[in-house]
């Protein structure tokens, strides 16, 4: 009987592991969703504090993922142009990121 007892208490604990591991788990997962969401907010806030033709290039070339082609041909200037905007704007949203997160 001890060794039936044994057996019952050693399932329980597994059980009990295996349950604590999965609400871990879910509680990581909700972290990281926060985070995430977080993350997007300020990304957002950062966005819109950007000159809008710094927002519109952006936006055409990150989140519509146009080619730089495509954005010359829409905004009327050369793809090397557009490069040079792609690359300035993504840096002064950096700086517009990294001075919202210093203050969250």
């Amino acid at each position: 009987m001890n060794h039936d007892n044994f057996r019952k208490n050693k399932l329980r604990r597994n059980d009990s592991l295996e349950n604590w591991q999965e609400r871990l788990s879910t509680e990581e997962n909700r972290a990281t969703d926060f985070q995430k969401e977080e993350e997007l907010q300020l990304l957002s806030m950062a966005m819109d504090k950007l000159p809008e033709d710094k927002r519109e290039i952006l936006l055409l070339s990150k989140f519509q993922e146009k080619k730089y082609k495509e954005i010359g041909e829409i905004m009327g200037c050369s793809e090397g142009a557009v490069k040079v905007k792609v690359f300035r704007a993504l840096q002064e949203l950096k700086t517009v990121y990294a001075e919202l997160e210093k203050h969250v």
